[in-house]
């Protein structure tokens, strides 16, 4: 498997912690592992509860975040920001992170949409006139305080039983665990680190190297096995790359992941199970999607 060189361990990391932490997706570090099989081994203990999140399923949601399916582009983004009925005495305004084509799929990306929106809605509407505001998640919250703070009337309809959107903590175990959003995506010129600065929020430097790696059967996986794991991902990236550059028709990831495997044909299973560890932590829990529904080119 020569050629197969190596990837950083922040990159290849970044997704691992990216979901929560493994009490939020406990099949995520290893597939195969459950309670029983470790009982008795390296020292893990039974699990004293579970935690998990079903955003795809959430009717109110229905994802964690949006992503970009074969054949869309990030330009769809910015079609789903321009308003409808333009020109009309009430036009309707979308937000959210979907519509930021340059910070989607980031808490700030929604807070600054939700502005966004509220800026067209005083360029074209009367100051003191009653705006609806449907959804209290970032967006809506941050699109309501501004036209509020510039003499709007403003109603905010929200269908679920809290605000946040999908911004949520749970204790149901004792210790706070969040299972939407829980990272501000850099400290500079970020609105929301900005508004943790301003209430006194403590906030956390992240560190990726700081993780540890297990394996199906419950055991710590060796550094040199890691490393082994991160050459053979960074491989599939470069044999992917081109499809990419050569495609003159989008394809899903997934179809250029299994066409790399099936023209080499000398993958051990336990490399394949490895593959598609990695490739789950740092593809489909970063882009919030399916493989087979994530766009190649995008």
């Amino acid at each position: 498997m020569s050629g197969r060189d190596g990837i950083s361990r922040r990159h290849f990391l970044h997704g691992a912690l990216g979901a929560g932490a493994a009490a939020a997706w406990p099949t995520v570090l290893s597939p195969r592992f459950t309670p029983s099989s470790a009982r008795g081994r390296a020292g893990v203990p039974d699990p004293v509860g579970f935690v998990f999140t079903r955003w795809a399923t959430d009717p109110f949601s229905l994802g964690s975040y949006s992503f970009i399916g074969v054949g869309a582009s990030n330009a769809d983004r910015e079609s789903l920001a321009e308003p409808l009925g333009d020109g009309a005495p009430h036009p309707l305004l979308f937000a959210g992170e979907a519509t930021s084509a340059k910070y989607a799929v980031t808490v700030h990306g929604a807070y600054l949409s939700g502005q966004r929106a509220a800026q067209e809605v005083r360029d074209s509407a009367d100051r003191g006139a009653t705006v609806v505001v449907v959804g209290a998640g970032v967006a809506g919250l941050a699109a309501a305080r501004m036209l509020h703070d510039h003499g709007f009337a403003v109603t905010v309809l929200e269908a679920r039983d809290r605000t946040g959107g999908r911004i949520r903590t749970d204790h149901s175990l004792g210790q706070p665990l969040d299972l939407g959003a829980s990272w501000i995506h850099g400290t500079d010129g970020n609105p929301i680190a900005d508004l943790a600065r301003d209430r006194g929020i403590r906030t956390v430097k992240t560190e990726y190297e700081n993780s540890v790696l297990y394996g199906p059967d419950g055991r710590r996986v060796s550094t040199k096995r890691e490393r082994q794991v991160e050459k053979n991902y960074h491989y599939f990236l470069r044999e992917i790359e081109g499809p990419r550059e050569s495609l003159d028709n989008d394809i899903a990831l997934g179809t250029a992941i299994a066409d790399v495997v099936r023209r080499d044909g000398d993958w051990e299973p336990d490399e394949l199970r490895e593959l598609e560890y990695a490739v789950n932590v740092t593809l489909e829990h970063e882009y919030a999607g399916d493989v087979d529904e994530l766009s190649l080119f995008w």
